[in-house]
């Protein structure tokens, strides 16, 4: 299996979107793969807000960001001073983002760090309209090499697999032969989120049955 992680282990801080730290949560491995950075990732106060969208007050992904907080290893930070303008003119902007989107990218504009953001639609703005390298994503971070020298081969597959059927994580079209030879045919037919999942489906079901 080959793919090339766009995380370097020289890059500076990274700054992780809401989705990011949703996947974290769900694939079972989130401590370890942070750990396994060369520096503390960084999470903004309104992806922290975002976190807490939903049925609970304090639901379980918030619960986790607040205990890596504590431990150091997440970085909060805010938007306020030199970012700020750039948070609000993307707020502003008609390819408006929600507020997790545009402190993320903010946040790395402004301090030279790397954001790490599934959305397709910020992703376009770093690279689209500020000519931007493009950014990573959670699979980049599940896959970086000193992600998979801490957990295995297995144990990313495994990471992998979690967040795709517990948080639907989001996967480039270019990233999806290579997942789908990490977490192999029978589970990725479980995992919905994969890109073109409806012509997909069979496909795999047919090679299941064929044995390949």
């Amino acid at each position: 299996m080959i793919y090339s992680s766009l995380i370097r282990e020289e890059d500076a801080h990274l700054v992780l979107d809401a989705s990011v730290m949703i996947n974290l949560h769900a694939c079972g491995h989130g401590r370890d793969i942070l750990a396994s950075l060369a520096r503390p990732a960084i999470v903004t106060e309104e992806v922290l807000q975002e976190l807490c969208v939903g049925g609970s007050k304090t639901p379980r992904e918030r619960e986790f960001a607040n205990a890596l907080i504590s431990d150091g290893q997440l970085i909060l930070e805010s938007t306020i001073g030199e970012p700020s303008d750039i948070y609000f003119e993307l707020l502003s902007d008609p390819r408006s983002l929600d507020d997790g989107e545009a402190s993320t990218l903010a946040v790395a504009i402004a301090n030279g760090y790397v954001p790490v953001i599934d959305e397709r639609k910020a992703r376009r703005e770093l690279t689209d309209f500020r000519n931007k390298p493009e950014p990573p994503n959670s699979l980049d971070l599940f896959t970086h090499k000193a992600a998979l020298a801490k957990l295995g081969e297995n144990g990313v597959a495994s990471a992998v697999y979690s967040a795709l059927r517990k948080a639907n994580m989001r996967v480039r079209l270019d990233q999806r032969e290579f997942v789908l030879e990490l977490i192999g045919r029978e589970r990725a037919v479980e995992c919905n989120s994969l890109p073109n999942f409806k012509s997909l489906k069979p496909e795999l079901e047919q090679q299941i049955i064929d044995g390949r």
